[in-house]
């Protein structure tokens, strides 16, 4: 039986994180990839991430631990 890898991953996605969307004025998501990249910051994968980046803001400036599950 043939492994299907996205499947898996979206899968898992799903079962182990929440998604938070939000809304930026145009032409700024272009500023936050910028930004990322000036500071090297990258996903697990080694990509680039603004999602990252959002998440390491937070934890900062509010003290909150976004990478342990409850």
């Amino acid at each position: 039986m043939a492994h299907n890898h996205n499947s898996y991953t979206s899968n898992y996605t799903k079962e182990n994180y929440d998604q938070v969307l939000f809304k930026i004025p145009k032409g700024k998501k272009e500023l936050l990839k910028q930004e990322a990249e000036i500071r090297d910051i990258r996903d697990s994968q080694g990509k680039l991430s603004v999602s990252r980046m959002i998440v390491l803001a937070l934890e900062k400036q509010y003290g909150l631990d976004l990478h342990t599950k409850e």
